[in-house]
C-alpha cells in the first residue's frame, strides 16, 4: 500500500510539474524553430519573409530557454549557432533560400508544426501557448 501511495504521489508531481512549465512542450519548440527560420530568411531574403521584425531571432531564443528551461544566455549561444548555419552559404544553396519562392518554401516547413500561416504570426501563437504557463516573451 505504501508504494501505491508514493507512486501516486510520484505520478502527481510529475504531472503537476508538466502543467506549469512549458520545459519539454514540443509545440513551444516548434515555434522557437519557426522563429528562428524566419529570422534566417530574413537576412538572406527579406522579401520572402512577408512582414520584417527584429523579434523573429529574440522571440527564438526565448521559446527555446522555455522549452530547454536553461539561462538566456545558453540558449542565445545555441540558437544564434543554428542562426548561422542556417545562413550560411552551404544551406541557403542547399535550402534554395536566394529564390523567393524557394525562401517561402523552407519557411512553410518550418510553420507547419505551429498554428502560424506566416512569420508574423509566431509571436501571437507563441504567447498564446505560453499563458497556459503564466510566461510571455
Amino acid at each position: 500500500m505504501g508504494r501505491i501511495f508514493i507512486l501516486t504521489t510520484f505520478l502527481f508531481a510529475i504531472s503537476a510539474q508538466a502543467e506549469t512549465s512549458p520545459t519539454g512542450d514540443n509545440a513551444v519548440f516548434s515555434l522557437s524553430m519557426a522563429s528562428l527560420v524566419c529570422a534566417a530568411v530574413q537576412k538572406v531574403n527579406p522579401e520572402a519573409v512577408g512582414k520584417l521584425s527584429d523579434n523573429y531571432l529574440k522571440d527564438s531564443i526565448k521559446l527555446y530557454q522555455f522549452y530547454h528551461n536553461n539561462d538566456y544566455e545558453t540558449a542565445k549561444n545555441n540558437q544564434t549557432s543554428m542562426f548561422n548555419l542556417i545562413t550560411g552559404e552551404a544551406a541557403i544553396k542547399a535550402q534554395s533560400l536566394r529564390s523567393v519562392t524557394g525562401a517561402r518554401a523552407y519557411i512553410e516547413k518550418s510553420l507547419i508544426k505551429t498554428d502560424a500561416k506566416e512569420c508574423s504570426q509566431i509571436r501571437y501563437y507563441a504567447e498564446k501557448v505560453l499563458s497556459h504557463y503564466g510566461k510571455s516573451l
